[in-house]
Order: structure tokens, then C-alpha cells, then sequence
């Protein structure tokens, strides 16, 4: 009978999972025999770089899609046998989700028309919903593109219906091209693995000689593909253990199924209950239960049953949003001023745009504190260098049509590349705007207005782009190119490692852009992978997403923050009054709880529905969040939104009577 090891945020149910690990090695069992399947791929690192084991091989950690990807490599040939599409390749490549919305995107544009007339998004938009949302969910579900579109369309209004015809061809046409090119994505991956390699007669025994032990860390974040292999799987292992959120399901956007989890591997077996939370004070995890009850009440005008006055030290309340962030960042400082360490402080909030990144980033530097941003929803565009490549590249490359709608890309290239002060970047910058090249210096009367002390360093960089000009260059290669030529002899040093990740990111991502579409047959990517870039579709993956800084204050969305397993002395809740506490795993195409195998096919999704899907999302949220707070709360309240439109509601009205009497007001 499988163990299962159940508990809330914080319970220990994966320091419990280690133990038993850590048992069964000491016990004779070989690290390779205990296959361990995580949540992603900061989980597997923990499990990979977190044993105490005094010898061990190689440890057996991996996210599913990790596992299947691996396997899909290892027994490609019987999968190549059952699908003769697949015959060319030697082997499959993976595509990443940038290269997803890429191909879908031109399959969108040429219905751009038919989308708009029903719906207002972009072509951008519809593609990553397509790509990213509709492919991958039903996939997770093991939904073809056809049970997919008959489900949305009978469950959403009848004039959409003819979008999800469109999307059913669209992904047809896809797959088709993915599969001749032996590329596969997220979706086709998990087709293969399921439908193809787990039904080959003698890859299930296989694994039977392989592993004898199955542990699962967060069980209640895994989708029904994985469900079913777990259970096709167990039935073959001397020994499962599994470890279950009861207040997780946090991916339930991305098709995670935690209902179905909890009644397929659960319910009949060995569960051995975790109680509370070493994360949390007793207060605060009897404060989580009391908000989410709230959050979800149908009356939140009766008074709360408990009044929690020690768990919110402050509100901050501000009209305009600049306020607000200008109040939190002095009650950062007022903490550190303290003795509270700055790691000790994390700043959450349902969104992190560039405005509050860039305002809370400066004002805290003010005051020597350094800040981390954790979210994963940061493009790459973003960051400083990857900027300065894209500009050099349409300097280099005039071909590939890069937008140069202003001068300031040109002066903050300048500004990075040069290391010059902001006024002098901009009078170089706007000359190479309105030149559309690098002028000699002296022609243009600016060799004693940047000073000579750069200069050298101008003519550098003005004879590398004219050497680059003359030659053929691959998205990747003149992206490494720049790296290695021009920022490593002119900035050096002072490249910082968050930075030199960036570029990283921008090197493999090219490198992949390009092997996915010379498989395609495509040689004219360079300036498909620039407006990728641009258009903000390639995600730059922080730094320190994987590895923290104790040093510096975590900038975090709430998924962000779960997901790392983040906890802190110190929450700080931003903007309370937006609904962006309450998210919505539905959009204008994708939902997926029409797609879960628990939706009966033919019910219509209603916004009743969606309200309790929201409620849901936040209860969930909050609840785990304070479970993951060491110390006190802090509230942060605006009344106009970051487009400055009036706000009021969100976690505010729910908090209520709960907080009133022991929050301080600003």
C-alpha cells in the first residue's frame, strides 16, 4: 500500500520525503534504484544538491517533463517505429515555449481577422494562448486538439465557437509540422510518451528493472498525464511514498490536478498526517484558515469569530500608486534600520511590473538595501545587455528591420557599452539614431563632449561594427560574438553575475531559435528571433529564482513565491485592493477547468463559475503565503491602479474585521 505523506505549506512533508530517501539508501537500496519526481526544476535542484549522503551514484531527481524528455531520448527509436513521421530525425529536439508561440503566431496571423471580430486580443495573445495555455493543458489532460475544441466550444458562447474550429486546424497543422521536423513541444512530448512509449510492451517492465522505489514530492501539483503514469508505475515499485499539499494545487492554470490526485493515490492509502507549520506561528496559521474562509464567504459582513490583532504590524494606505510604493520601500528601510536582515523581507504583490521594479529598486538603493525580483514573469527585452545586443544587431543588420522608433535604445547601448554618464549617452545616442550608424566623432563635433578618456573606447566599438557588417552572421553566433568582442574588453569586470546570466539566457535562447528552424527549413531567422525579443515573447529566467540572495529583499509575485518555497520574517502585501489577488485561470480561449477530466462535457461555464474559480485561486493563495510568514504582515493599499483607474475591494474587504482593531494606520 502507498505511503502518503499529507500536510499543509510549511509541515515538513519534504524534509519527511528526504528522511525516507535517506532510509532506504542507508538501507542497500542504490540512489539509481529511487526514482523521485518533483514539481519543477527548483525542486529537483533541492533534491540533487540537498543529500547528506556520505557515497552515493547518481541520484534519480526529476521534474515529469524532465523524466520525459530523457526517456523520449533514451527510446527514441521504438517511438520513431510507432510514428514514421519521425523516421528523419536521430534524434528529437525539444522546443522551448519561446519557439511555441513563434510558429503559432504565424499560424494566427493569417485569421488575425476572424480573432478580432470576436475577440479583443492580439495575435500575440491569442498565439501564447494557443501555444502556451490550450496545447499544453489538454495535452496535460490527454485531450487531442479535437476533444479540446468540442469541449470550449460547448462550453463558451456559441459566436466563439468557429475560433475553436480554427484552433483545432491551427494545432493540427502544427503538430504536423513539428512532427516532420522532429521537433516536439510540451504538448506532443507527453503524447509520445503516453500514448506511444508507456503502451510499448516491454518499456513499462523496463522501468521495473530500473527502479524499485517511487517517491513523489508535491503530489497535488501534478496533471492527469503524470497521474496516470504514477499509477501505471506504482503498481510495479516494492515501495511509493508520496507527499501531498492539503493547501496546494497552485498550477491548477497549467492543468495541475489536485482533486484528482487527492481521490486516485489518497484516499485508501497509508496517510501519515503532518501537523501545523514550522513556518508559521499558531496564530498565523489559524489566521490563513480564518482569511480564506473569508475570501470565500457569502457574507463578509458578519463579524469574524476571532480578531487576529498581532499578525498585521501596519497598513499602509496611499491615493496614488507612486505613494504607496514610496511608503513601502521607507517601511523596508524603517525594518532594516531595525536589525530585521534585508533577506529577511519580502515584497509580494499579484503583479511586478517595470514601474514598481524600477521605483522600489532606486528608492531602496537610496538607502544601500539591495532587492532580488523572483518573479518569473520578467522578458528578457528587459534586461540592460540583452538590449544593448538587439541594438547592435539592427546597427550590424539593417535587414532585419529592428524598431528604432527612438534614440534611447541607442543611449542606454551607449551608456552600458561606453560606461558613460546619462547626459553624455544621449548626445551620442541621438546621433546615432539620426545617422543610423556610429559617426566619426570628430565630423560630428562630439570627440570633446564625450571626452577622450572614451574615446578609445568608441573607436573600438565603431571598427568592430564596421568588421561585423561584412560578414554572415547566425542570430546566436552574433550574439556570442558581442559578448565575447565587445562587452567582455569594454565592460569587463563590471559585468555582475545577473547580468552575465542574461546574456546567457540570450546566447542559448538564439541557439535554440536557430536549430528549431533550420530543422524547419528556415534560413531566415535573424530577424524572427530580434522581433521575438522585442515583442517581449522570449522570458528571462531570474537568477535568483534558483538561488536566492540572503543579503537583499525578494521582490515576488505569489506563484513566484510558493513555487520557490520562499519564507520570510516579514511579508509585505502590495496593493490590496487590486483584484489581481483574485486570478483568473480562465482568458479570452483557454480554460482549464473545462479541460480537466473532471468537467462534464456539455455544461456551459458560467461567471458564477469563474467568481468561485477566483475566490478559489485567492483562498488557496493567501493561505499559503501566511504559512510561509515567520513574523508579521505588513498591508499596502492604493486606490488608483498602475493605469490609474479607481480600485477598491480585492484581499481589503475580505481582511476586514479580521485585522482592524490590531493594524496600526499609516
Amino acid at each position: 500500500m502507498p505511503t502518503v505523506i499529507s500536510g499543509a505549506t510549511g509541515a515538513g512533508k519534504t524534509t519527511a520525503l528526504m528522511q525516507r530517501y535517506y532510509q532506504l539508501v542507508r538501507g542497500g537500496a542504490r540512489t539509481d534504484q529511487v526514482l523521485v519526481l518533483t514539481a519543477g526544476a527548483a525542486q529537483t535542484s533541492l533534491w540533487r544538491r540537498g543529500q547528506k549522503l556520505e557515497a552515493h551514484g547518481p541520484i534519480e531527481a526529476h521534474s515529469f517533463f524532465g523524466f520525459v524528455q530523457r526517456e523520449l531520448n533514451l527510446f527514441w527509436a521504438p517511438v520513431q517505429e510507432a510514428v514514421p513521421a519521425l523516421s528523419t530525425w536521430v534524434k528529437p529536439e525539444f522546443l522551448n515555449v519561446e519557439i511555441a508561440h513563434h510558429l503559432m503566431r504565424g499560424l494566427v496571423e493569417s485569421s488575425e481577422q476572424e480573432f478580432h471580430n470576436v475577440i479583443k486580443a492580439s495575435p500575440q495573445r491569442v498565439a501564447i494562448q494557443i501555444a502556451s495555455n490550450l496545447s499544453t493543458v489538454s495535452a496535460a489532460a490527454g485531450l487531442t486538439p479535437a476533444e479540446m475544441a468540442r469541449r470550449l466550444a460547448l462550453a463558451d458562447r456559441q459566436e466563439k465557437g468557429r475560433l475553436y474550429d480554427l484552433i483545432h486546424g491551427m494545432l493540427e497543422v502544427y503538430r504536423e509540422q513539428c512532427l516532420l521536423a522532429g521537433i516536439l513541444d510540451y504538448g506532443l512530448s507527453l503524447h509520445l510518451f503516453t500514448r506511444v512509449l508507456l503502451e510499448h510492451p516491454h518499456y513499462l517492465a523496463h522501468l521495473r528493472g530500473r527502479y524499485q522505489y517511487l517517491l513523489v514530492d508535491d503530489l497535488d501539483e501534478t496533471v492527469a498525464a503524470e497521474q496516470d503514469f504514477l499509477a501505471a508505475l506504482a503498481m510495479q515499485m516494492d515501495q511509493v511514498i508520496y507527499a501531498f499539499g492539503t493547501d496546494g494545487g497552485h498550477a491548477g492554470f497549467m492543468g495541475a490536478d489536485k482533486a484528482s490526485a487527492y481521490q486516485r493515490f489518497v484516499v485508501g492509502a497509508d496517510v501519515q498526517e503532518l501537523p501545523g507549520s514550522y513556518t508559521c506561528t499558531p496564530e498565523a496559521f489559524a489566521f490563513g484558515e480564518a482569511l480564506a474562509g473569508r475570501i470565500g464567504s457569502a457574507d463578509r459582513r458578519q463579524a469574524p469569530r476571532q480578531k487576529f490583532r498581532d499578525i498585521v504590524e501596519e497598513q499602509i494606505s496611499a491615493d496614488l500608486r507612486g505613494e504607496m510604493i514610496t511608503q513601502v520601500v521607507e517601511k523596508v528601510a524603517a525594518l532594516v534600520d531595525r536589525g530585521v536582515p534585508a533577506g529577511e523581507i519580502a515584497v509580494i504583490t499579484p503583479h511586478v511590473d517595470k514601474a514598481l521594479e524600477v521605483t522600489a529598486r532606486q528608492l531602496l538603493t537610496a538607502h544601500h538595501i539591495k532587492m532580488q525580483n523572483v518573479s518569473l514573469s520578467r522578458r528578457l527585452v528587459d534586461e540592460p545587455y540583452a538590449r544593448a545586443i538587439i541594438t547592435l544587431a539592427g546597427l550590424v543588420h539593417p535587414h532585419w528591420k529592428i524598431p528604432r522608433d527612438s534614440a534611447g535604445s541607442f543611449s542606454n547601448a551607449m551608456q552600458l557599452l561606453l560606461k558613460l554618464d546619462p547626459v553624455r549617452a544621449s548626445l551620442l545616442g541621438d546621433a546615432v539614431w539620426r545617422l543610423g550608424d556610429l559617426p566619426d566623432l570628430d565630423e560630428a563635433g562630439l570627440r570633446r563632449r564625450i571626452g577622450f578618456e572614451r574615446s578609445e573606447a568608441y573607436e573600438y566599438l565603431r571598427n568592430w561594427l564596421h568588421d561585423a557588417r561584412r560578414k554572415e552572421w547566425g542570430t546566436d553566433e552574433f550574439a556570442q560574438a558581442v559578448v565575447a568582442e565587445v562587452m567582455a574588453p569594454l565592460v569587463g569586470a563590471d559585468l555582475k553575475p545577473a547580468q552575465l546570466h542574461a546574456c546567457q539566457q540570450l546566447l542559448i535562447s538564439a541557439h535554440r531559435f536557430r536549430q528549431a528552424m533550420e530543422r524547419f527549413g528556415d534560413d531566415a531567422y535573424g530577424h524572427e528571433y530580434i522581433k521575438m525579443l522585442t515583442e517581449g515573447t522570449v522570458a528571462a529566467e531570474p537568477l535568483e529564482a534558483y538561488d536566492p540572495a540572503k543579503d537583499a529583499v525578494t521582490l515576488a509575485t505569489p506563484f513566484a513565491y510558493l513555487s520557490g518555497r520562499l519564507t520570510s520574517q516579514y511579508q509585505i502585501w502590495v496593493d490590496i485592493t487590486s483584484d489581481g489577488w483574485y486570478p483568473s485561470d480562465v482568458k479570452e480561449l483557454a480554460n482549464p477547468h473545462v479541460l480537466s477530466r473532471r468537467w462534464e462535457e456539455g455544461n456551459r461555464w458560467t461567471d458564477s463559475l469563474n467568481k468561485k474559480s477566483r475566490q478559489a485561486n485567492a483562498a488557496r493563495t493567501v493561505k499559503a503565503l501566511v504559512r510561509r510568514c515567520r513574523g508579521r504582515l505588513i498591508l499596502a493599499e492604493c486606490g488608483m491602479n498602475a493605469w490609474g483607474m479607481e480600485q477598491e475591494g480585492g484581499l481589503a474587504e475580505a481582511l476586514g474585521d479580521l485585522i482592524r482593531e490590531g493594524a496600526k494606520q499609516a
